[in-house]
């Protein structure tokens, strides 16, 4: 899948149209990202495109695990077991 097939995704999952420099540096961190933690040279587009909408989402609360604010709380964690799972289904063992 090409940068320009997962933009578009991203695109129609966040309804942001106008954020094509935002969102392509984040497909690049993230396919960089992925690439390292599965131990590969290609990745699935769509699960890039999900990557970079939680990205998208958490940008600003970096570093935050949990906040409240008149009785309203709200806590961060990392990507969900879901994620994970696809992640892992990926990952090739580094032999040294």
């Amino acid at each position: 899948m090409t940068n320009e097939e997962i933009l578009s995704i991203i695109k129609t999952m966040t309804g942001k149209t106008d954020k094509d420099e935002l969102f392509n540096t984040l497909i690049l961190i993230t396919v960089e990202e992925v690439k390292s933690y599965c131990n590969v040279t290609e990745v699935p587009g769509t699960l890039v495109a999900q990557l970079v909408v939680i990205k998208y989402n958490r940008l600003g609360a970096e570093g935050l695990s949990a906040q409240s604010f008149s009785g309203v709380s709200e806590s961060y964690s990392d990507y969900s077991p879901d994620i994970i799972k696809q992640l892992n289904k990926y990952r090739r063992l580094k032999v040294m």
